[in-house]
């Protein structure tokens, strides 16, 4: 009996520190399991998997890498990209109202109709990203790297782009009332 007592706690403790680590899908379908930090090691995350349309309001995405990952319509909404690698991600539609992607590298994504009112985007990499309109309202720009970002029908609305880099950026139609471009 005490045999299978160790047995079953061992089981037990076993599956719950593999079913702790969460996934990502992939843009082409596929899914990265589990989800990897910059360092390599396993991702600390523990919540729902990544993928289109999921809930990850508030989720801690720190140092995550997101490369290529399929987050159409996803709910980011405070969610803590920092420093977070979402090179050629697809964010189509995703919210990420008050998110903070600080430092993220967002290269080549897509975040074509994203909501990133109040999101902090401070010295965050979105080189040749495309923001068509993304709602960029209220929204941390400094420092950015915007260089040949498509910004077209983008609502800049009170943004903060200080110190951002737009070189080749496409601003065509883009709503800029009230953005404090200084030093832009």
């Amino acid at each position: 009996m005490y045999r299978f007592a160790l047995l079953v706690i061992f089981v037990t403790l076993l599956t719950s520190s593999i079913s702790q680590a969460a996934s990502y899908q992939l843009t082409s379908g596929a899914f990265v399991d589990p989800i990897l930090n910059r360092s390599g090691v396993t991702h600390s995350y523990s919540g729902n998997n990544l993928e289109p349309g999921a809930i990850l309001s508030y989720a801690r995405l720190t140092w995550a890498i997101l490369d290529n990952a399929d987050l159409t319509g996803a709910n980011l909404t405070d969610a803590s990209l920092y420093d977070a690698n979402l090179d050629n991600a697809d964010l189509t539609g995703a919210n990420l109202t008050d998110a903070n992607l600080y430092d993220a590298n967002l290269y080549d994504a897509n975040l074509y109709d994203a909501n990133l009112t109040y999101a902090i985007l401070y010295d965050a990499n979105p080189t040749d990203a495309n923001p068509t309109n993304a709602n960029l309202s209220n929204a941390n720009l400094y420092d950015a790297n915007l260089y040949d970002a498509n910004l077209t029908y983008a609502i800049l609305y009170d943004a903060n782009p200080t110190d951002a880099n737009p070189t080749n950026a496409n601003l065509s139609n883009a709503n800029l009332y009230d953005a404090n471009l200084s030093n832009a």
